[in-house]
């Protein structure tokens, strides 16, 4: 009964209006009439805000703003003391206020290593630094490295020279074993030979080897290199494809072979082959059985030490230690050579005239001087 008389008696339409329309009806009249006092006390603080009163509030600072206004009075205290940050270095101690200290500054005289502009640092510079591209280098194949030595076989560099400073230009010498003296001369040519060149069924069914081959090949003539160094006689495709062979022809074999610089040669086969040519010296026609690699990385054909021997362009002996050391003798005492073994084909006696104009055909000065020697022992 009292708090419906106390709700009938409220003045203000608003406050009776939410006191009625609130959603607890059973209100006790404690909690009516502390609704009420709540409905009225926000009334009158909403009417002082909008007529313009000012309300007593406690001045409330953010700590951002505490923040900022410390790093402001900071600032303008370390300003007042000189203490400025450099713009070229951002150290304290020598900044727009401290202009007689400039000379201390870890810029002054100093270019930068990203934008290049004098008196400017590093630590300041907002330019990138400028990536370098990195140098990369193309490694040859195996096949171009083991082609590339087997073009330069007994052939001599001809680059530019190298620099004073490095090391002194030197053009290509070969010392004279008669006149003792070195001569400026280019390099002797490749050794080439003219040969032919045919397969026969019957040497390679001697190794009871059934292969395709039933009939021989037709003779190729075919350009040789007369490699010294080399063990084993070594053909490119080309050559088989003229002999009219395929890969079907070819003994399969677990030969390994390497080239001057220490790289591998790919052997994709074997043939057994005649080589036949004319002698160096006696100008006579030879045959010789050479078992004939076969590899991809070239289209030349290279002769081995043995065939080099067959066609009598080295002698039997080559090389042999006590030539060399007899060679390389400066001792003014007589020295007795080694006496050769007979060739295989009997060479004719030759003068000294005859053997002077025939030491190019020997490429060698060290053997025109054994020559020399020797005849000079005979004729003692």
């Amino acid at each position: 009964m009292i708090r419906d008389a106390l709700i009938r008696g409220i003045d203000d339409n608003e406050i009776h209006l939410d006191v009625l329309g609130n959603s607890k009806q059973m209100m006790s009249l404690e909690e009516t009439l502390q609704l009420v006092e709540a409905k009225e006390s926000g009334k009158r603080s909403a009417g002082r805000l909008f007529h313009g009163n000012p309300i007593p509030t406690a001045a409330a600072t953010s700590s951002y703003k505490r923040q900022e206004k410390g790093r402001t009075q900071q600032k303008v205290n370390t300003t007042k003391l000189g203490q400025s940050p450099c713009g070229y270095c951002r150290r304290l101690g020598h900044g727009h206020a401290r202009q007689e200290r400039i000379s201390k500054c870890p810029a002054y005289n100093h270019t930068c290593t990203k934008c290049g502009i004098l008196h400017h640092h590093e630590k300041v510079c907002h330019k990138s630094q400028r990536q370098e591209q990195p140098v990369t280098f193309n490694q040859p194949s195996l096949q171009s490295n083991t082609a590339a030595v087997f073009e330069t076989l007994c052939s001599i560099d001809t680059q530019e020279p190298m620099s004073a400073a490095s090391s002194p230009a030197l053009d290509h010498h070969i010392y004279n074993e008669i006149c003792d003296i070195w001569e400026k001369r280019t390099s002797d040519p490749q050794p080439l030979l003219n040969v032919t060149v045919q397969a026969f069924p019957s040497h390679i069914h001697a190794l009871n080897i059934n292969l395709a081959l039933k009939t021989a090949t037709a003779p190729v003539k075919y350009l040789a290199l007369a490699d010294t160094g080399y063990q084993s006689c070594l053909a490119g495709l080309p050559l088989l494809q003229k002999l009219g062979l395929q890969v079907k022809h070819f003994i399969q074999t677990t030969m390994q072979m390497t080239a001057a610089n220490n790289n591998r040669i790919r052997i994709v086969g074997a043939l057994m082959l005649r080589i036949s040519g004319l002698s160096i010296t006696s100008k006579k026609t030879i045959s010789t059985c050479q078992t004939v690699y076969v590899t991809d990385s070239t289209d030349k054909l290279f002769l081995s030490k043995q065939a080099c021997v067959a066609f009598q362009i080295l002698l039997t002996t080559f090389p042999t230690t006590g030539i060399a050391s007899a060679s390389a003798s400066t001792s003014e005492e007589s020295t007795t050579l080694p006496s050769m073994p007979p060739s295989a084909t009997a060479l004719p006696p030759l003068t000294i005239a005859s053997r002077i104009k025939q030491a190019p055909i020997l490429q060698s000065g060290t053997r025109l001087a054994l020559l020399l020697r020797s005849d000079n022992l005979i004729n003692m």
